[in-house]
């Protein structure tokens, strides 16, 4: 994949198998026009012949995580137009609507600590923006933190409180 805005690893079609999403790979070519794909696994391997254009317009970024708690990762692809797109699979997908265009980067992971993935967008503002995880494909609205613009945003736990971290 030369020259792909960026790559994660999800369970797309729910075969078991792990799939390549890549963003920024128009018709086997690279391109700055911000298309989203799917590479599905099979038996053999990946083979880029098989791809599957997800078919979002505006992508910036994508994330994977577990959105919906089912146990496989689900895609989600941030768009310039302020929605981020969730696929739970390649052909069941929802939009989360964010206040305004404002997303330079999205990431996966429990901000709050309730056990369910979150989605995190940074802005080239002064405010991430964390949408919670209400379980069965519901979200909270969008909440705002203080921040600085962030290229890149990262959820995790680095210390012994146990408490998530955005990075």
């Amino acid at each position: 994949m030369n020259e792909a805005a960026s790559v994660r690893i999800v369970d797309l079609n729910h075969d078991g198998w792990a799939d390549i999403a890549v963003l920024g790979v128009v018709a086997g070519e690279c391109s700055a026009r911000g298309g989203s794909f799917a590479f599905p696994r099979q038996q053999r391997g990946f083979s880029a012949a098989g791809f599957t254009d997800l078919g979002v317009e505006k992508a910036v970024e994508i994330a994977a995580a577990d959105f919906d708690s089912d146990g496989s990762d689900d895609l989600a692809v941030l768009r310039s137009d302020g929605l981020v797109t969730v696929f739970w699979s390649e052909t069941q997908r929802q939009d989360v609507h964010l206040p305004g265009n404002v997303g330079l980067c999205v990431a996966g992971g429990d901000v709050d600590g309730d056990g369910r993935s979150d989605l995190v967008v940074g802005t080239s503002g002064e405010a991430l923006w964390a949408v919670r995880s209400g379980g069965n494909r519901k979200w909270f609205p969008p909440e705002s933190y203080s921040a600085h613009a962030a290229s890149q945003v990262v959820v995790g736990r680095v210390d012994d409180d146990n408490s998530p971290i955005l990075c």
